[in-house]
């Protein structure tokens, strides 16, 4: 008899590095200045982790979902889109939920709250026993 796989180890949540995203003050695509959860002037204040799909979990299905969204005038979060997904749509939902669940401390600007773009690389990773 086979044993059980082991219990995954939740989803990692990572800002994708500066590289791969627009860098802080420049425009996204509505207008909004955007940036990666490593810029200095986006400050969480509850930020949920998705929960490992069951059915991934128990096929050892690994992967990634990286999104862009808005931080909005009131600190939550608005307008989620998926840019790359890995196996495709399989832990789209469970990050939509947890993100649903954030807030943000409101981006000031020129005396202002202002919305803002963001993006962020979650990572769905299985950890081997020894």
């Amino acid at each position: 008899a086979s044993a059980a796989p082991p219990p995954p180890a939740p989803p990692v949540g990572q800002s994708t590095p500066g590289a791969q995203t627009a860098p802080s003050g420049s425009q996204g695509p509505a207008g909004l200045p955007s940036g990666s959860l490593n810029d200095s002037d986006i400050k969480p204040l509850g930020m949920a982790q998705p929960v490992y799909p069951r059915m991934a979990q128990a096929r050892g299905i690994q992967g990634r979902v990286k999104v862009l969204f808005t931080i909005t005038t009131d600190g939550r979060i608005d307008d989620i889109q998926i840019l790359e997904s890995v196996p495709s749509g399989m832990f789209d939902r469970s990050v939509r939920q947890a993100m649903a669940k954030w807030r943000f401390e409101p981006r000031v600007s020129g005396g202002k709250i202002v919305a803002r773009q963001a993006t962020k690389m979650f990572f769905f990773k299985i950890e081997k026993r020894r």
